[in-house]
């Protein structure tokens, strides 16, 4: 996980010999592997090493990583889908220019205006975005109207091929996630930008938070 060797270990109950075990798992880390205790919530193992606390129901391990990423600290050392919420259907990992819908990663290439055209929906947030500040977004110079229109026909393409890769269907169609509304493009799923990004209504472009 990012530049750190996990081996993780499930505690469901308390260790009789918390001494012993924590000397043995210390030992992982002379050969450069963190050793990390999933521990029922409200117990403690006592041995020294990481431990993250969970409750049997939510013992998935999209919800194993996202706590582990935490407690590591290793947001900025792995993917977006790694740190996002579960409740995210739409991901933007803007360091990595990588995109993953409902789950799927889209493979963008080299191509990097349609991860600006979906970049910038999901910085919005729901918010429409003008043909004007997309225009400026995608094309500093404003020199082609339909350069929009190109970048979300592109990601659109993108998406039909990933998700046909994985043998799966959109759970909506793309026109309802990603509307145009007079001109105007924005999505309607819950999205999450990683590092996090601000909107600024009156601007034409997004701006990273630090």
């Amino acid at each position: 996980m990012g530049e750190k060797r996990i081996r993780l270990y499930l505690l469901y109950r308390a260790p009789t010999e918390p001494a012993r075990i924590a000397a043995q798992l210390h030992g992982e880390r002379k050969q450069g592997i963190e050793p990390v205790l999933l521990v029922p919530d409200g117990r403690q193992a006592g041995t020294g090493l990481l431990e993250i606390p969970f409750q049997w129901r939510d013992l998935s391990p999209a919800e194993v990583t996202l706590r582990l990423v935490a407690s590591l600290g290793v947001e900025n050392d792995v993917p977006a889908i790694l740190v996002a919420p579960s409740s995210a259907d739409l991901v933007i990992d803007l360091a990595r220019k990588r995109v993953w819908l409902f789950g799927i990663e889209i493979p963008l290439g080299r191509a990097e205006q349609p991860f600006k055209y979906v970049s910038l929906v999901a910085i919005a947030n729901g918010r429409p975005v003008s043909k004007e500040q997309m225009l400026k977004h995608l094309s500093p110079a404003g020199c082609d109207e339909a350069v929009g229109r190109k970048a979300k026909w592109d990601f659109k393409e993108a998406v039909t091929a990933a998700f046909k890769q994985a043998g799966r269907e959109l759970p909506k169609s793309f026109g309802e996630v990603f509307p145009s509304r007079g001109g105007e493009f924005m999505t309607t799923l819950e999205p999450f930008v990683w590092p996090p990004a601000k909107w600024k209504e009156t601007a034409t472009n997004a701006q990273t938070v630090a």
